[in-house]
Formats: structure tokens, C-alpha cells, sequence
């Protein structure tokens, strides 16, 4: 697969500003807490987060991986170290150049972000590892996104950013997830 949503380097945080008409955020506990501190809490982070990748990818879909690694321009790319178990062996496939995502970026100063890939199946669980090492902020810049790049799923300490193929859809994702949203009115 391209490693390219729409055009856009796939990295959550970008894409929810350049496809805003397409996104949603998921917040992964009541109330928009941000952290689970108990195990009752992170049952409910992971249950949230596999029944939003569940409905966007179906059991045993074929999806992307995406995982970036932050580096600085005078250094050696180096592959990402994952934090899970069962992670599938990374691709090399582009450096996002900082002035992608920040007009006024400075690549001398600003961080590259090698991106790596794989193709992987979703499945309910099989990623949990994976999931909460995003959501205690351990693992950043994690992508899953669908084998025909019409959706895709961004995990972050907080939350998931979910991108659907229309406005439509992502209407309809608003009603269907109503409870799991923020209640401000820029979404986040």
C-alpha cells in the first residue's frame, strides 16, 4: 500500500486537520479522562478502542500498520523499536519531511518522521499490547489504516482519531458513538 491517506502523510494529528470533514475523536474513557489508572479503567480503554477498529475494519480485515519514528535530520534512520509481542516485521517506506505537516517548519530544527509499515490482520485483542503502550503515551505516531485507505484508526494517549470515507459516514459515527465523544464543539 501507499503509505498515504488521501493524499497525507498518515499521522493522526495532521490528518484531522487536513480531513476534518472525515474525522472523529474518540475519547477511550467516561468523561474524557485522559489516563486509565486502574485495571477496570484500561478494560474499558481497550474494549472501546477494539469495538471502533472492529466496526471500521471488520474481524480479520486486512489493514496497514503504521508506526513512525521520530528523528533529526543529521541522523541515521533507525527502525522503531515496538512495544508489543507479536509485532510484525516493519517496512521502511518514507521520511515526512517537517514542512508537510508545518508550512513554516524548519528541517534543521524540526523532527523528520521515518514511517514504517506492515500489513497486518485486524483482530479484537490482538493489539492490545500495542494500544495501551499508545495510551500511557510510550508509543506514538500508530496508524492502522483499511487495505483500500478509505479509513483509517489513530490511537493517542487519550483517545482515537478515526477517519471515514464521507461525511455522511462520519455523521453517522457521531450518533452510533454519541456517549464515547468530547462534548466541546471543536471535538477534541
Amino acid at each position: 500500500m501507499e503509505c498515504s491517506f488521501a493524499g497525507f502523510a498518515p499521522i493522526a494529528s495532521h490528518l484531522r486537520l487536513q480531513l476534518c470533514e472525515r474525522w472523529v475523536r474518540v475519547h477511550s474513557l467516561p468523561e474524557s479522562q485522559r489516563y486509565a489508572n486502574t485495571p477496570d479503567e484500561y478494560r474499558e480503554l481497550l474494549s472501546r478502542q477494539n469495538t471502533l477498529a472492529t466496526a471500521l475494519f471488520g474481524e480479520h480485515g486486512a489493514v496497514t500498520l503504521v508506526i513512525g519514528a521520530f528523528r533529526w535530520m543529521d541522523e541515521r534512520r533507525t527502525r522503531p523499536v515496538t512495544a508489543f509481542a507479536d509485532a510484525p516485521v516493519l517496512e521502511f517506506v518514507r521520511t515526512v519531511d517537517p514542512r508537510e505537516l508545518v508550512a513554516h517548519a524548519d528541517p534543521a530544527d524540526d523532527a523528520w518522521i521515518d514511517l514504517y509499515t506492515a500489513t497486518v490482520q485486524w483482530n479484537a485483542g490482538a493489539f492490545d499490547e500495542l494500544l495501551r503502550s499508545v495510551a500511557d503515551d510510550r508509543e506514538r505516531l500508530v496508524m492502522f489504516v483499511s487495505a483500500d485507505g478509505t479509513r483509517a484508526f489513530g490511537p493517542y494517549d487519550g483517545g482515537v482519531d478515526v477517519f471515514l470515507e464521507s461525511t455522511l459516514v462520519r455523521d453517522a459515527w457521531k450518533v452510533r458513538y454519541a456517549t464515547w465523544l468530547s462534548r466541546t464543539e471543536s471535538g477534541l
